[in-house]
C-alpha cells in the first residue's frame, strides 16, 4: 500500500519559527529597581562572610515577601533576573546552592502564584545545578522535583 501525504508534510521549518513555542526572554535586571545594592560577581566573591549572610538574608527575605499587587511582583522578577545573571558563575553558583536560598527557592517554586515567577525561579535552580561544581548531600536538589 502507498503512504498518502501531502507536500506540506515534508516541509521542514525551524523551531524558532514556530508561533506555538514561547520563547525565553533574555534576562536583563534593573539595578535601580532592585531592592537590594546590584554587587558585580567580583564583589559578591570577594565578601566576607559576614557580608555575605546579609545579602542573602535581604535576597531570602524579599523572595519570601507576598507578590500581592503587581509591583511587588515585577519587584520579585526583577530579583529573579538578577541571580540568574550570578548564578551562572561557578563560585557564586557553589556558595549559594548550599546557603538558605535554596530552600527558599523551593519554597517559592510551591507557593507562587504568578507563573512568571515560578517560571523564573526555576530557571535559577536549572542555572544553579548547571553551574554548581559542589553538591553536598544535605542540599534537597530532589525535592525540587517532588
Amino acid at each position: 500500500k502507498e503512504l498518502i501525504y501531502t507536500e506540506s508534510d515534508l516541509i521542514v521549518t525551524p523551531i524558532i519559527d514556530n508561533p506555538k513555542i514561547i520563547k525565553q526572554v533574555p534576562v536583563r535586571f534593573d539595578p535601580k529597581t532592585l531592592h537590594i545594592p546590584a554587587h558585580s560577581v567580583e564583589k559578591l566573591s570577594a565578601m566576607k562572610d559576614v557580608d555575605w549572610n546579609n545579602f542573602l538574608k535581604r535576597v531570602c527575605s524579599l523572595l519570601d515577601s507576598s507578590e500581592k499587587n503587581t509591583g511587588a511582583a515585577r519587584s520579585k522578577l526583577n530579583l529573579l533576573y538578577y541571580l540568574c545573571t550570578l548564578v551562572v558563575h561557578k563560585e557564586i553558583a557553589n556558595r549559594l546552592i548550599s546557603s538558605q536560598l535554596f530552600p527558599t527557592l523551593i519554597q517559592q517554586l510551591r507557593a507562587a502564584t504568578n507563573w512568571d515567577i515560578r517560571a523564573n525561579v526555576a530557571r535559577v535552580i536549572g542555572l544553579l545545578a548547571l553551574h554548581t561544581s559542589e553538591l553536598e548531600e544535605n542540599v534537597p536538589v530532589s525535592e525540587v522535583i517532588l
